[in-house]
């Protein structure tokens, strides 16, 4: 399998934790843990941070990652990660060629291992899947906000838990995508 572009999205706004890119876990910022997650999979070459901050980019380069300054309409509230990427596939082919292989990975999901990474990208060693996504198997009732069930029926007899159909909950912590297909 060839190797993939891990690209980390962080700009340094936040408004529900002040600087939560540069928030430490275990004395390490976040934005390094996933630098260095990404740095020990086999199936990654190179690391990428698109941010809008001189502290989070430094800090990238110091852990020998390629950072790509983004404008700040792509580091707002409302930006949205897909055109962080766009914007740092665009900076980067300018240089040469890409990856067939875009790793998003999201600095806020600090456990995330090597491993993790290494699966949600070997789901595209088939030709037919173009993404895959990290993803835990959930067992739970679901309801509306009218109060409809949505995956039980509730006037029908409350089946037990773990006789509802296994639903996936996407962790939002890894993407993997084939590049021509993504951009």
């Amino acid at each position: 399998m060839k190797k993939g572009l891990a690209i980390i999205p962080a700009r340094g706004g936040s408004k529900g934790i002040l600087r939560k890119n540069l928030q430490e876990i275990g004395g390490i910022p976040l934005i390094q843990r996933t630098i260095e997650t990404a740095q020990q999979c086999h199936h990654i070459s190179r690391v990428v941070v698109s941010t809008d901050d001189e502290e989070i980019g430094k800090l990238a380069e110091k852990c020998k990652a390629i950072t790509v300054y983004r404008p700040t309409k792509l580091a707002s509230d409302t930006a949205k990660s897909e055109d962080a990427l766009l914007h740092a596939i665009e900076k980067l082919q300018k240089h040469g060629p890409i990856e067939d292989i875009i790793i998003f990975l999201q600095c806020t999901s600090p456990f995330t291992t090597p491993e993790d990474i290494e699966t949600v990208i070997k789901a595209l060693t088939l030709d037919e899947i173009n993404s895959s996504f990290a993803a835990r198997a959930w067992h739970g009732f679901l309801w509306s906000p009218e109060g409809n069930g949505i995956n039980h029926n509730p006037l029908e007899p409350r089946k037990r838990r773990q006789d509802l159909e296994v639903s996936l909950l996407e962790t939002g912590s890894i993407y993997a995508m084939r590049t021509k297909e993504f951009v």
